[in-house]
């Protein structure tokens, strides 16, 4: 418990540390100067990247200099800039809560957490950009009918997202996968020869289709670090017992980009 504690504070605290945004700039012989990140600079041109995802191209005989990493903390550079990474991965820490009381599990808040490995493949104009993400999360929870014993369950979930070109915003997309749940039952046996009841816990594994939506926004707080809420609401399909589950999860994710 100290170990969880020690965690989502130190996620809570994230958000409040000290960063410096850093961009490239371009000085043409007009004396303009361009702000973004230089794609490639080379003896003929120099291909920059603007704050909205737009890439420019100037002719050597145009550019005065250039300069690297030039430190910036603008709150406007902040909310308008992200890496253009293709990679990258992410921690995710909250709860799952069931909309729905199915096989006896309890409308219980339970703890959630995972990870998340995603691919930005392509790019829509200069508007959204399109993601692949493999999710894993993780929870436990005591089912009702056999207090003391703890059921998990693990979600493996395929993610085709949409999200904002040149940083920080929204993003939302649908999922599917499959959930891998172990549930402890109790089996009641009559010894044959002294009669005696016998009652003994058995793991029951199923693996169901896991179908769903996901909502979230992260903000940039330097070029490779972001941080921000997911909320997924998803359903998992039904057994010979039951007719389905369906879900809310609240998790706060902390992705670097590579």
């Amino acid at each position: 418990m100290n170990l969880l504690k020690l965690c989502t504070l130190a996620l809570c605290l994230l958000p409040i540390l000290p960063s410096a945004y850093a961009l490239d700039q371009v000085i043409l012989k007009s004396g303009e100067v361009i702000d973004g990140k230089i794609q490639s600079d080379n003896p003929l041109h120099v291909d920059i990247q603007f704050l909205n995802g737009t890439k420019v191209r100037y002719q050597r005989d145009q550019i005065q200099s250039t300069e690297y990493d030039t430190p910036s903390n603008s709150s406007d550079e902040q909310k308008s800039y992200g890496t253009q990474a293709k990679v990258w991965l992410a921690g995710e820490l909250g709860g799952l809560f069931p909309l729905n009381n199915t096989a006896g599990v309890g409308m219980t808040l339970r703890f959630n957490y995972g990870g998340r490995l995603g691919l930005n493949i392509a790019q829509v104009n200069n508007f959204a950009k399109f993601a692949m993400a493999f999710d894993f999360t993780h929870s436990d929870y005591t089912d009702v009918n056999t207090p003391g014993y703890a059921t998990t369950m693990n979600e493996m979930m395929l993610e085709f997202l949409f999200t904002k070109v040149g940083g920080s915003g929204f993003y939302f997309g649908p999922e599917i996968g499959f959930a891998h749940r172990s549930t402890p039952t109790l089996q009641t046996t009559v010894d044959g020869t002294t009669g005696t009841v016998v009652t003994t816990t058995v793991i029951t594994s199923n693996n169901p289709f896991d179908f769903g939506l996901n909502f979230g926004y992260e903000l940039f707080l330097d070029d490779f670090f972001s941080l921000g809420p997911s909320l997924h609401l998803t359903h998992i399909s039904g057994t010979a017992d039951d007719t389905g589950q369906t879900l809310a999860k609240f998790l706060l994710v902390g992705t670097i980009h590579f």
